[in-house]
């Protein structure tokens, strides 16, 4: 992973696919997540989806990240 202004891009990628690598963040390097809100009753109140990564990896995003193998 590349350090600097892209470095908390390359942690999220890292933080919602465990098995991940990053191995390169462009300066201006984004990353896109949404996760699910539901609401069950008044009750018990939201109750929150997994986060989900949406950006792929690649010269649009500014992301170079790779699935880990031994």
């Amino acid at each position: 992973m590349l350090g600097g202004a892209g470095e908390g891009v390359g942690v999220s990628v890292m933080k919602l696919l465990p098995g991940v690598v990053v191995y390169g963040v462009r300066y201006c390097a984004y990353t896109q997540a949404q996760r699910t809100i539901h609401s069950h009753s008044q009750i018990d109140g939201l109750r929150a989806g997994d986060w989900e990564l949406l950006t792929e990896p690649g010269p649009a995003s500014g992301l170079l990240y790779d699935t880990f193998t031994d």
